[in-house]
């Protein structure tokens, strides 16, 4: 490699949106120290934005829980000057105790750089004493890799057999998700020439390896030796549904998601990769124990690698690590939830190809809590109900959950990536925490019931179009009716984000769903309309089914029906009459 440092606290290597709207190449440096002035990231995709926002999260995390907002250690934990890490090892329970026994809080650290608008110098010092852990060409502690050394002294099998070093290639185009080619099978509409696939600079090679980390894939054959019975991970970021807060800039973004809320030892103790020795590290992933703080976990790694550089062109050798234990790991905010009763343990909930279609607002209730006992909230959700009721952030404050990930391709052997989601809904936090204690007026539980009511409908006009293609002679129309009902969901989407955000805590509650119910009932009535003028001959004639003719008029005429029992018929003043 023709140069031999390539830092990321001075090198420019992240994208963002300014707040002009161009789109910058900024260095950890610049971007602490001037993160109310962006907009947003603006990586190669959304996913690599999400593991590039957890990484930034990781190192606020860290300095935030051992120095204050003016750059003091806390009361309760002793700093080494020399590493800015906690001296000796801590007494978690005692670090605890002491906490609770101090007046100031981390809650207080929070709100103190909330209200300045900006870092403090504290994150550029910490970054500072860890300049060679974050540069990319360093030859003891290359950034999110091993050394040749450390790697050499690791055992590594294939199929229960010792291989050297040589082993385990991986292609610079499988790390990079735009393409995810292996050289077994490939890409046939790649964004890149096949000259250029395994071609990066730098600063793109150092965020596709973050990326690499968390949305993985299992295709890898080289095991650690004590970890050979184990399957490797496939990056955590691919075990859960994630969902984040998404603020006016980045610095907003980045706070919304600072979670330093204190319940146990989460926040108190914290512990990135970057702090690790390499060895002890590799035995924590081998042992597969789940990270017990959050720094930890969103550096969280699913691959020991490590870059060898012939000049320009590196080679990357991979060795799969296996996937810590997910089960009932609250201690990740960013998803949601689901309970297998089978094993009777909640488990981060998964995007799969059936849910592409599914969109965010039909899931509500995984987010935000209708207050249902089968129900456990995001814990990132959990943190902004801590901020409004602590009157850190104002009531009519509009807050943007946004879920973002990759969709693996259903092959268990592979894992790859098929497709990238994202997805936003925006309210006003006195909706989201609204604490109503009238049934009746509960924001959160109404418009649970506002989404069961379009799923009803949207489940009715599937069933006209079932009925319209069985009329019609299709080979499947079961098909047919699901595409034509993922059409009729894609058109509730926009007015039903927009009906959301308008929704506030001073509303007539009644008056605001009948408005949406008349929105949800002209678009089912179009839909069903559009249907009946696309009728071919076959559905006028119509069929006998069970001695009892069957024709488009008759189905139309029955979901009108439906229609009605779900959204009550308009009165003259255009408002629904419940029947």
């Amino acid at each position: 490699m023709t140069n031999k440092t390539f830092n990321l606290i001075t090198q420019p290597w992240i994208q963002v949106i300014d707040r002009h709207g161009y789109q910058q190449t900024v260095s950890l440096k610049d971007l602490f120290e001037h993160a109310q002035e962006y907009r947003q990231l603006a990586g190669d995709m959304r996913s690599q934005d999400l593991t590039i926002l957890r990484f930034l999260i990781a190192i606020l995390t860290t300095v935030y829980s051992r120095f204050d907002a003016k750059g003091q250690s806390y009361p309760w934990i002793k700093i080494d000057l020399k590493t800015m890490q906690l001296a000796g090892k801590p007494n978690k329970k005692l670090v605890l105790s002491m906490y609770k026994r101090n007046k100031v809080t981390l809650l207080h650290t929070w709100s103190s750089l909330y209200q300045q608008g900006h870092f403090s110098s504290i994150v550029v010092d910490y970054l500072k004493h860890y300049r060679n852990r974050f540069d990319l060409l360093d030859d003891r502690y290359p950034f999110y890799q091993f050394s040749k050394g450390n790697y050499d002294a690791l055992k590594l099998i294939l199929r229960g057999k010792k291989v050297g070093h040589d082993k385990g290639k991986l292609a610079i185009k499988q790390i990079n998700r735009t393409i995810s080619e292996s050289n077994n099978s490939r890409f046939v509409f790649s964004p890149r020439t096949e000259l250029n696939k395994n071609k990066l600079d730098l600063a793109s090679l150092t965020r596709w390896l973050i990326m690499y980390q968390n949305f993985t894939g299992v295709t890898d054959k080289i095991k650690l030796k004590k970890a050979s019975t184990l399957p490797v991970s496939g990056g955590w970021l691919y075990s859960v549904r994630p969902v984040f807060i998404e603020g006016r800039n980045l610095f907003e973004t980045l706070m919304l998601n600072l979670d330093l809320n204190v319940s146990n030892t989460l926040s108190l103790i914290q512990r990135p990769v970057w702090e690790w020795a390499p060895q002890e590290y590799v035995d924590q992933r081998a042992a597969r124990i789940m990270p017990d703080n959050l720094a930890e976990l969103y550096t969280l790694w699913s691959r020991i690698l490590h870059i060898e550089w012939d000049g320009d062109q590196p080679t990357i050798f991979t060795a799969g690590l296996p996937k810590a234990d997910s089960e009932g790991s609250f201690i990740e905010p960013m998803t949601t939830w689901k309970y297998d009763k089978k094993d009777k343990v909640w488990k981060p909930a998964t995007f799969w190809i059936g849910s592409l279609s599914r969109t965010m607002w039909r899931n509500f209730g995984e987010y935000v809590s209708t207050h249902k006992d089968d129900e456990h909230e995001p814990g990132i959700v959990n943190w902004l109900q801590l901020l409004k009721n602590q009157g850190l952030i104002a009531n009519d404050f509009p807050i943007r959950l946004t879920t973002v990930g990759l969709i693996k391709d259903g092959n268990a052997n592979s894992q790859m990536p098929a497709v990238e989601v994202y997805d936003q809904m925006e309210l006003n936090v006195d909706v989201l925490f609204d604490k109503d204690p009238e049934a009746r007026s509960f924001w959160p539980m109404r418009i649970e019931g506002i989404i069961k009511e379009s799923n009803r409908v949207g489940n009715y006009y599937q069933q006209l179009v079932k009925s319209a293609g069985e009329l019609r002679g299709l080979d499947n129309p079961n098909d047919y009716a699901k595409k034509l009902a993922d059409q009729f969901y894609e058109s509730l989407n926009e007015p039903f984000y927009r009906w959301l955000a308008s929704l506030t805590s001073q509303d007539d509650r009644d008056q605001k769903c009948d408005e949406w119910r008349n929105t949800l009932r002209r678009l089912a009535h179009e839909a069903g309309r559009r249907l009946l003028d696309q009728a071919s001959p076959q559905e006028f004639r119509g069929k006998a089914f069970d001695n009892k003719l069957e024709t488009i008029f008759s189905y139309y005429n029955r979901y009108t029906v439906q229609l009605s029992s779900v959204l009550g018929k308009k009165n003259e003043s255009g408002v629904a009459n419940e029947q």
